[in-house]
């Protein structure tokens, strides 16, 4: 049976520590494996207390498999077998998002070095990998509709019509139809649909670049935590993917893009005037709150305060492949905060309210329940791609540059910090794990603050 001790953090949250003591069939001798577990700001004693049992027993299940597959598992076994055994774990253990990233770089892994078995991995066979994915090309594939409409309207067929029978969600449609990017199997339905040829309905054009550094990097993590483990299940004697072993991946970051101080005002006064209110309130919350994508799509009616003007940020929905929508906890155990509002987006959301409640009258049947801020016409809750999409209606019909989702809040730190704003508070607004995370990214818009401070130094001490 586990052993489970309780203790209270400073935060007001329980964390628990979970012991299971096992004999080892290799050794003979007894081990002791721990693992711990954290509950939700939000949850209450007696329900963290029955998460934690539960999690404490599948924990045991686990450590007593584990014990009694290890003799199964010889060094010779090949990488790409091993990945799999690796991967089911990280599905019963980790967030979907992780296992299906995860899942997409051990594909990777696999293509490169999974014929090697485990205890032919020496640091060159790592090394390798990694200059492999260096100099491998990305090759982008960009459709973009040149005459849909004009086809469209002389067979007659609708975008709900050519929805149905392609297969291709609306919004995908809508944007073909607007002379946007879509994908290869978008427009190569759309084409079938239509009895086209794909060229005569679409612009294909192909550009390539190569693997970002950041990109080489989730990929080789990804394999030093797998052979963390064999090494843990002592299937091996060593981890020669540890970065002891390995020439340095010098990782380039990108420069975050923000909207700057004219195109915020104009993007700002364009929302306030929009007509959709869905667009309008969810925008503004991501410009005047900082919320990520994710965290924007899981707020519930039960996480807005009206009385108090603050907003409650508990869960986040993504759309996970071959999993669909998913709802988890946010990023970081940080990132469940409470924010306080600005009043105009307090009175915004009074209103949105009465609009959803209207909303949800004439959904009728098709409502599922949800209390989800953001829903689909189906009564569903929303996908966050579709965020992407009214904001690039937006700034298009604003005549603004072309600004990913992230980049209003990235342009909402920025306009904290540059307001002089704590950077603690800043960093316990954005839910960042630690302060840390927020001097690194955004401190370099600190500069001009830095440069008045010296100058009202000088002012002061200077000799006159």
């Amino acid at each position: 049976m586990a052993t489970v001790l309780k203790r209270k953090l400073k935060d007001g949250s329980l964390s628990y520590r979970i012991q299971v003591r096992i004999r080892n069939k290799g050794t003979g001798c007894p081990e002791t494996k721990v693992t711990t577990w954290r509950a939700p700001k939000y949850m209450n004693g007696r329900d963290a207390n029955k998460e934690a049992l539960r999690y404490s027993l599948e924990f045991e299940e686990e450590v007593k498999r584990l014990a009694e597959g290890l003799t199964g598992i010889q060094p010779t076994i090949k990488l790409q077998d091993y990945t799999q055994i690796w991967l089911e774990q990280v599905q019963k253990r980790c967030a979907p998002s992780y296992h299906a990233s995860s899942r997409a770089a051990v594909e990777k892994i696999n293509r490169i070095i999974g014929n090697y078995p485990l205890n032919e991995i020496t640091p060159l066979v790592v090394q390798k990998f990694i200059d492999t994915m260096q100099k491998m090309q990305i090759v982008r594939v960009t459709l973009k509709s040149k005459n849909l409409k004009s086809v469209m309207n002389k067979k007659k067929v609708t975008s709900e019509v050519l929805s149905k029978i392609s297969g291709v969600g609306k919004r995908t449609i809508s944007s073909a139809m607007n002379e946007e990017n879509v994908s290869e199997a978008s427009a190569n339905a759309i084409a079938k649909a239509l009895g086209c040829r794909l060229k005569d309905l679409f612009t294909v054009t192909e550009d390539s670049r190569p693997v970002r550094s950041g990109t080489v990097t989730r990929h080789y993590r990804v394999l030093r935590a797998i052979l963390s483990i064999a090494k843990k299940q002592q299937i091996i004697k060593e981890n020669y993917a540890k970065s002891e072993y390995i020439m340095t991946i010098h990782d380039t970051k990108t420069p975050i893009k923000i909207l700057d101080d004219k195109s915020a005002k104009k993007f700002a006064k364009g929302l306030w005037n929009e007509e959709d209110i869905r667009i309008k309130t969810a925008l503004l919350i991501l410009l005047l709150t900082g919320l990520r994508r994710g965290e924007l799509c899981g707020l519930e009616w039960q996480d807005i305060d009206f009385e108090n003007g603050e907003l409650r940020v508990c869960r986040s929905s993504m759309n996970v492949a071959r999993l669909g929508m998913i709802t988890k906890e946010p990023k970081t155990a940080n990132s469940i905060r409470e924010i306080s509002m600005p009043s105009s987006l307090t009175l915004q959301l009074k209103e949105y309210k009465k609009w959803w409640d209207d909303y949800i009258k004439n959904i009728g049947d098709r409502y599922d329940g949800n209390n989800r801020l953001f829903i689909t016409h189906e009564g569903t809750p929303l996908y966050p791609s579709t965020i992407r999409y009214w904001l690039d209606r937006v700034t298009k019909k604003l005549g603004l540059p072309n600004v990913s989702v992230h980049s209003l809040r990235h342009t909402n730190i920025t306009v904290q910090l540059m307001a002089g704003i704590p950077m603690k508070t800043v960093s316990s607004r954005a839910g960042h794990s630690n302060i840390r995370i927020t001097s690194d990214v955004y401190g370099h818009f600190l500069k001009s603050s830095d440069k008045e401070a010296a100058e009202k130094i000088n002012s002061m001490f200077a000799i006159c």
